[in-house]
């Protein structure tokens, strides 16, 4: 047999379907278990602390001071800097870890608490295929 991510589920997020139905996206170490598809997403290399939902966009916060930006019908990485090399990730100061993600319910704004007690607001332009922050 093998074996089962038996991590507790820490994290919530109501994902509104294009049927009208409504699937709870639930985060577990570094993954993210989808009910809708009956799988866990991700193996995002570093435990998500925390992750919102704004259109068809999931922002995954993680232990390793980065926010992934997920296209959430295929879970497809979406890069956060078009202008550098590989899929990259909006990046938080040296040190820090996201602790709470929110989103504006038209997923113009990201905020994201820090371990440093502060707020992040990233800007995102969601009907573009990539970040723009």
């Amino acid at each position: 047999g093998s074996a089962a991510n038996t991590a507790p589920f820490h994290s919530f997020a109501a994902a509104p379907q294009p049927d009208g139905t409504t699937v709870v996206l639930a985060a577990m170490g570094d993954s993210i278990y989808d009910p809708h598809a009956n799988s866990i997403r991700g193996d995002f290399g570093s435990d998500v602390t925390d992750f919102a939902i704004a259109g068809n966009r999931l922002y995954a916060g993680l232990a390793n001071g980065t926010v992934l930006v997920i296209d959430r019908d295929n879970f497809d990485l979406i890069d956060a800097d078009p202008n550098a090399a590989g899929t990259n990730a909006i990046e938080l100061p040296s040190g820090v870890t996201a602790i709470d993600v929110a989103t504006k319910p038209n997923g113009g704004q990201v905020y994201v608490a820090g371990s440093d007690g502060k707020i992040y607001v990233v800007k995102v332009y969601p009907a573009t295929p990539s970040v723009n922050v």
